[in-house]
């Protein structure tokens, strides 16, 4: 433990005096390259330092703009090597996530989801600012500056815990903090490799080169680069963290400003806020804190945070496999918040508000589609359930709730439909293999790039049942896959598989949509083939294929992944087979 350097524990050869104090202080106000939040934050780790607490790793990053470098490290970098390589580690193993992760502003439509189904107004108001943020980097400054200055902002954002004396607990609501690395941040963005390679290469340049001045140049060379190729890596980070950021606390102040209205009661049935009348001040009740640390949770929730639980100290290495684990923990979290008893009325009513508001907002969206001439999947079993399909291009609203749906309702009803032959399998017939498959398929989808790349490779192909292949003519796209941002890669399937149309039906995932295109079974059977070149009926006309298949072939088309790369082969093989046999 680290003694405190003021009070009556303080060590008298660190304490520092009232006047030392005011210096600290007043350096960091007048500091020209500190922006207001990083003043803001570095005043709490100097208090943090003062007051003998412990100090986090960004705590430290703060206080060496005050201390210096060479004293911080010395001082509080007590990292051991390990501990140090592992740290670099994840952080080069979030970068193919990043880069998959940039061009595009999907908070909107992904992570915000539930609040645009019940809260419609607040969320669209969100958009200006956020938009704003994503494009500037100094208006994005501002706006988060002119957030904290708010009345409630510190008793939003302080932390919830137990653990910590009631005057010091808040209510819990998440915030980003740029300079707080993953404990703060939005998980599509965890990685600062890149934005500290500028340092590295400069400090790499002056030791090659046995020449201090050498640091200097490279740095430059490099940061100048970093600032234009970067650019599409800020703007999505700021794009995510400034709308949920904003959309978050706009939810928390709209519902706690209610309860300070005349006649708002808490659960107990008393006022929400009693006067003070010693300060004058609306205080919360005891109830009315709890109902807002429970609000914060689900907000929290509702816009992609999901609580970690007794992993939340895992949380760097879980990030590193699982690609968005806050994420997939928030959607499995959502329908736990429905049922829970221990939530009030009017806690509840805003999750009701949510998730009606979202089911029917989404049943709406899928009945105008159909309406307007596209194919809509209801079958909850089926990999296209609740996907608007146009061509070959399915969109996905759901926010990420369909793929959890869709197990959850394959698993239930014990069965499955193929989207190409529209047949039924079912899963029970012969054990649990088949179960067992869907609920292990469901987490491979959610795997990082890198786990994921190497889970494919271990099993000998991916979560669709296709095979990787490592040829020349594949290596390109296998790079693309893992490494191209997610916006591009939509756009150049979407165009592939269904031209403009495709394009036009891809450019909502911008903001938050998936969208899936390849050809089913059932699509490229109305093609007329011709026999492999091998084959000794090759000169024969080619026939439609699956209205000639037998029951014995439509079953092994049945068992095919939805993803099909080598239709025309395997169509020829059926085609050949069964001219052999007449």
């Amino acid at each position: 433990e680290r003694p405190p350097i003021r009070g009556p524990n303080a060590d008298p050869a660190n304490s520092l005096s009232e006047a030392d104090m005011h210096l600290i202080f007043e350096s960091i106000a007048r500091n020209p390259r500190m922006r207001p939040y990083t003043k803001l934050n570095t005043a709490k780790a100097i208090w943090k330092l003062v007051d003998g607490e412990h100090l986090t790793k960004f705590d430290i990053q703060r206080l060496r703009t005050v201390f210096g470098k060479e004293v911080t490290a010395g001082m509080f970098d007590t990292r051991g090597w390990k501990r140090k390589t592992f740290d670099e580690l994840m952080d080069i193993l979030g970068i193919p996530r990043l880069l998959l992760a940039t061009m595009d502003f999907s908070a909107p439509l992904r992570q915000a989801l539930l609040p645009l189904g019940g809260h419609p107004i607040r969320w669209a108001k969100t958009w200006g600012p956020a938009w704003k943020g994503a494009i500037s980097g100094k208006y994005y400054d501002q706006q988060r500056a002119a957030r904290q200055a708010k009345a409630n902002h510190r008793i939003f954002t302080e932390p919830s815990s137990p653990n910590l004396p009631e005057s010091q607990r808040g209510l819990g609501l998440f915030e980003t903090d740029p300079e707080a690395g993953l404990a703060q941040s939005e998980e599509a963005f965890l990685s600062e490799f890149l934005k500290k390679l500028p340092d590295r290469a400069g400090n790499l340049a002056a030791w090659a080169t046995r020449t201090p001045g050498a640091k200097k140049p490279v740095k430059s060379i490099l940061s100048g680069i970093g600032t234009v190729a970067g650019y599409p890596i800020r703007f999505s980070e700021r794009g995510w963290s400034g709308f949920l950021d904003e959309l978050r606390f706009g939810l928390m102040n709209d519902a706690w400003e209610s309860w300070k209205r005349p006649g708002s009661l808490d659960s107990n049935g008393k006022a929400s806020f009693t006067l003070d009348k010693k300060t004058g001040d609306l205080v919360p009740t005891g109830q009315t804190l709890k109902d807002g640390r429970d609000l914060a949770r689900y907000i929290n929730i509702s816009t992609g945070r999901g609580d970690l639980g007794m992993l939340e100290g895992a949380a760097a290495p879980l990030a590193n496999i699982f690609f968005s684990p806050r994420l997939m923990a928030a959607r499995l979290e959502a329908p736990y918040e429905l049922i829970r008893w221990d939530r009030s009325n009017r806690v509840k009513n805003h999750i009701y508000r949510d998730m009606g508001g979202t089911m029917a907002g989404g049943a709406t969206v899928l009945g105008l589609a159909a309406i307007a001439g596209a194919s809509v999947e209801l079958n909850p079993t089926s990999s296209d359930a609740g996907r608007i399909q146009i061509g070959n291009t399915r969109v996905d609203i759901w926010g990420g709730f369909q793929p959890l749906v869709r197990t959850v309702a394959r698993v239930a009803m014990g069965q499955r439909k193929s989207t190409g032959t529209g047949r039924i399998t079912y899963l029970y017939k012969d054990g649990i293999g088949l179960v067992a498959q869907e609920i292990i398929n469901f987490f491979r989808a959610k795997l990082a790039p890198v786990v994921g790349f190497g889970t494919d490779i271990a099993v000998g192909g991916d979560f669709t049942g296709d095979e990787i292949d490592f040829g020349p003519g594949n290596r390109k796209d296998l790079l693309i896959a893992r490494f191209a941002p997610l916006l591009a890669q939509d756009l150049i399937e979407s165009y592939k598989s269904d031209g403009v149309t495709g394009m036009a039906l891809a450019a909502p995932s911008f903001f938050g949509t998936s969208v899936i295109s390849y050809q089913g079974v059932e699509e490229i059977s109305r093609r007329d083939y011709k026999y492999p070149e091998d084959h000794p009926n090759k000169d024969r006309p080619g026939r439609k294929g699956l209205a000639n298949l037998t029951d014995s072939d439509h079953s092994v088309f049945q068992d095919l992944p939805g993803f099909l790369q080598d239709n025309v082969i395997a169509m020829n093989k059926f085609e050949g087979s069964q001219q052999d046999s007449k």
